[in-house]
């Protein structure tokens, strides 16, 4: 990892991010059976594969929420990428950059049920996203169901794996913005 120094201010989080509507129609096709499994974060380190989802041709993803997330930052964003992963006990990715450029930020919103339910998500069932500020400082966000965390692409960063207690799928939509 690339010896780098990030103030916490550059990671920035966001709670109710979608109306419920927004929110439930995400949720619901998050439960489509359109997923692939064997995603790695970064294939050059250790890490196990974890489930993924590409979104780049549902225009509620690419469009509709897109349009949110730019009213979200103040900031009208070309979309570069836009997918979903999703992680289960076990399954953790390993530390990577989104965009090592410099001028990409990820928009990250968690959607995560439960036995078909959207629920609270409890500090014991992990799945945070750990975030490198440092070589030996890390700062966690938990991945609470329509929150968001907005950060530059070249912070490292990884997801963690849900514990063994969590019984459904830690799942996050990417939005992989770049600057116009």
């Amino acid at each position: 990892m690339k010896k780098m120094v990030w103030d916490r201010s550059e990671i920035k989080t966001f709670e109710d991010v979608f109306s419920r509507e927004d929110f439930i129609e995400l949720t619901d096709y998050m439960k489509l059976p359109n997923w692939s499994y064997g995603n790695i974060s970064n294939p050059n380190s250790p890490s196990t594969p974890f489930f993924h989802n590409d979104l780049m041709e549902v225009p509620f993803f690419t469009d509709n929420l897109f349009e949110k997330v730019c009213k979200l930052t103040g900031k009208d964003w070309n979309l570069d990428r836009c997918y979903a992963n999703g992680h289960v006990f076990g399954t953790q990715g390993a530390p990577h950059q989104d965009d090592s450029s410099g001028d990409g930020y990820t928009f990250l919103v968690y959607s995560n049920f439960v036995n078909s339910e959207v629920k609270k998500w409890k500090p014991e069932w992990g799945g945070k996203t750990i975030f490198y500020l440092t070589l030996d400082e890390c700062m966690w966000v938990l991945p609470k169901p329509n929150s968001a965390t907005f950060f530059p692409g070249n912070i490292f960063h990884h997801a963690e794996s849900a514990t063994r207690h969590f019984e459904g799928l830690r799942l996050s939509v990417a939005w992989k913005l770049k600057t116009k």
